[in-house]
């Protein structure tokens, strides 16, 4: 697991990354800056600039596509610096006021005695997880017989892929529940996502669906249907849900499950 220390160090430096880049960019480009006019919806582009106190205006034809790029580069860089800037500060204040003492190293030096009082108000991760895994819930009648491919964890699940990212999450220590009900308040329904996957230190539930018979126009047609419920309840592709496909000729292997957990799920995971 990152530490949050190590999450704002490397904050730290690539925002001074960006700020050294962005800095640059304004100091290798033209004088002036950037105007565009729309006329007749041809855009036109000049260079304004102060001349001996004088403010004036500089025609820029459209094949000097060099000096049109860099002085918009310098005006984005002009606008987003001072946010960078400030963000910057901030990271540096967190850095040097940051104490290290993270609840669950507090919560270990609490008397156990007031935390037995304390009505719960502490919750380790492990014992959030067994609770969470311990849930149980009615099938969808929906689905037409019963998983057939057999996990590593000792559960069942409906596809060879499924299975190869049920393993997956199992070695990464992830918690996760197949076909587990989610109910969402844009729908009169609930949706049964083939992996629901938790977050034992923020609480939070992350989704995934994978969609094995996309060649299928029918069976295509109703996964784009499930994604759009998905982001009409404010679900995301991409933030708090994976979506992965593959055909009969261009399957989904166990390789690209692997990438796809590490580079995805592990920034949202610890």
């Amino acid at each position: 697991m990152t530490s949050i220390l190590d999450q704002v160090n490397a904050y730290y430096i690539k925002t001074q990354e960006r700020i050294d880049f962005l800095g640059k960019e304004m100091q290798d480009a033209p004088c002036g800056s950037l105007r565009i006019r729309t006329r007749s919806g041809n855009k036109a582009y000049y260079v304004r600039s102060y001349e001996q106190g004088k403010l004036s205006e500089r025609y820029i034809p459209p094949t000097d596509k060099n000096t049109i790029t860099a002085l918009a580069r310098k005006r984005y860089a002009r606008y987003v610096l001072p946010y960078l800037k400030q963000n910057l500060r901030a990271a540096h204040q967190f850095i040097k006021m940051y104490s290290g003492q993270e609840e669950d190293l507090l919560a270990v030096k609490t008397p156990a005695d007031i935390l037995g009082a304390s009505g719960g108000i502490y919750v380790t991760a492990e014992e959030l997880r067994h609770k969470w895994l311990s849930q149980s819930w009615t099938e969808s009648p929906d689905f037409e017989g019963r998983p057939q491919f057999r996990t590593l964890r000792g559960d069942y699940v409906r596809s060879k892929t499924e299975a190869f990212i049920a393993d997956a999450l199992y070695r990464h220590d992830q918690p996760y529940l197949y076909e587990k009900p989610l109910f969402l308040a844009a729908l009169r329904f609930p949706l049964f996502p083939d992996f629901t996957i938790l977050n034992v230190f923020s609480g939070k539930e992350l989704y995934w669906e994978h969609f094995g018979i996309m060649d299928d126009p029918v069976y295509a047609e109703k996964a784009c249907r499930k994604i759009s419920y998905y982001l009409k309840s404010g679900i995301i592709p991409g933030d708090s849900l994976i979506c992965t496909f593959e055909t009969t000729h261009t399957p989904l292997g166990s390789a690209e499950i692997e990438t796809l957990l590490k580079t995805v799920i592990g920034n949202k995971v610890p």
